[in-house]
């Protein structure tokens, strides 16, 4: 999954408010807009079109059951026959069925987008919150250390960088955040390989993917 210009953008501006604040002193903190949260309108949406070929597939398995049955129909010249009437009503049965099942399936499939949706969002912002802490933290700790005891910023750099990409990536779905990190070579870049791998592997777990 390729990063767009304005993700890119963002991840580029963690990166260098993170390394400002420890080799420049900068009291820069790294603030994330949080990710839109879904209405029940909009997971209906989503919902429809992921089970849209299912739809359509049963309109059609309809339209040709009618056909078929008015082709023998009129080619044995019954077409006014009950019989002919009842299969007409029996594939109508079957069709509003299935439609309806599909209908049920489709509001149990927008009530889990949603409830995930809610859930991205909450971990999202709780790690917000995190980071912005810990951002207010390390740089008060910095003053101190700078006046007292030697520190290596790279490290404090590495790991901060590390927090934030994780709280960015919580934004979107752990699939999705997954082949981001390891299809772009931006955070590869600017992640320690350590941390790198430790990103890929904490987004594979939350995605459910085997190793």
């Amino acid at each position: 999954m390729i990063l767009t210009t304005e993700q890119t953008r963002q991840l580029n501006e963690i990166y260098t408010s993170i390394v400002r604040k420890w080799r420049n002193n900068s009291t820069d903190i790294v603030l994330l807009d949080s990710p839109p949260m879904l209405s029940m309108d909009d997971a209906m949406r989503l919902a429809d079109l992921e089970l849209g070929d299912r739809k359509f597939q049963i309109l059609s398995e309809y339209d040709q059951r009618v056909e078929d049955i008015k082709r023998n129909a009129t080619a044995r010249r019954i077409m006014t026959s009950p019989h002919v009437c009842k299969m007409l009503e029996r594939a109508l049965d079957r069709k509003l069925d299935l439609l309806s099942r599909l209908e049920n399936q489709t509001e149990r499939l927008a009530k889990r987008i949603l409830g995930e949706s809610k859930r991205n969002y909450l971990a999202f912002e709780r790690e917000k919150a995190n980071a912005r802490s810990r951002s207010l933290r390390d740089y008060a700790n910095i003053q101190r250390m700078r006046l007292t005891v030697p520190y290596n910023a790279q490290s404090l750099i590495d790991a901060e960088i590390y927090e934030a990409y994780l709280a960015w990536c919580l934004q979107f779905p752990p699939r999705d955040a997954h082949a981001m990190v390891t299809g772009n070579r931006i955070f590869g870049d600017n992640l320690l390989h350590q941390n790198w791998l430790r990103l890929v592997n904490e987004l594979r777990l939350r995605a459910g993917l085997s190793s």
